[in-house]
């Protein structure tokens, strides 16, 4: 996007430059030269020369059409467009009036964030899709599940102490890394309200922390 922007740029001068020298030849045929034919068509130059700064400067400050994001009919918010799960944002929102809930009650809350054991190869859509189908397979009633990125997931528990949240863990990493085919390797990292943090971005921090460690080594073997 930045090239076909610096190309148009540079067009629009060649265009605003070869317009004024062909005024000046105009001037010049007329004046100095005293040739009628080369007035004229240096005139005509410069007419399609502006008109082209013109159309060159009108198209750069038009707005570029953004791709439509896909939404879910019911609830008329953004989903990815590959698995259909609500975006990172719309799981922000309601994740944060969970643990303001979990607040008042005196309540806890788990947040599960699962990706892909090996960074080298990006997954697929189909791989993308059977993670989707066995995320929603393995929720609860009150469970939330959402895309957090292209390649993860982020799933959250409320009202789930450790302990459950720990098993719900184990038997979804279980699902996702059996249902592949091949299987694909999965990790995930377990964060609760209120031990690892008060708010919805200090719980993520804490999981992203959690899995740093596995990326690192992915992407040293993929280097």
């Amino acid at each position: 996007m930045a090239g076909t922007t610096n190309r148009k740029r540079m067009l629009l001068w060649a265009a605003i430059d070869g317009a004024a020298i062909s005024l000046l030849l105009t001037i010049a045929s007329f004046v100095l030269i005293d040739n009628a034919l080369v007035g004229v068509l240096a005139l005509a130059a410069t007419l399609i020369l502006f008109s082209l700064f013109l159309y060159l400067s009108r198209s750069m400050n038009e707005p570029l059409t953004q791709p439509t994001t896909p939404v879910d009919v019911e609830s008329g918010l953004p989903v990815h467009r590959v698995t259909g799960l609500h975006r990172w944002w719309v799981f922000r929102e309601r994740a944060g009036s969970e643990i303001a809930r979990a607040q008042r009650k005196s309540r806890v809350l788990a947040i599960l964030l699962l990706e892909p054991g090996d960074l080298i190869a990006e997954p697929s859509h189909e791989a993308q899709l059977n993670a989707a189908d066995v995320l929603r397979r393995a929720i609860r009633d009150g469970d939330y599940a959402a895309q957090f990125d292209d390649s993860r997931f982020v799933l959250m528990l409320p009202e789930t102490a450790a302990d459950g949240a720990r098993a719900a863990a184990n038997r979804l990493l279980s699902d996702l890394r059996s249902s592949g085919e091949p299987p694909m390797p999965w990790r995930a990292a377990l964060v609760s309200y209120p031990m690892h943090g008060s708010n919805v971005d200090e719980l993520m921090v804490q999981a992203q922390q959690v899995l740093q460690p596995g990326r690192l080594e992915s992407s040293m073997r993929a280097s």
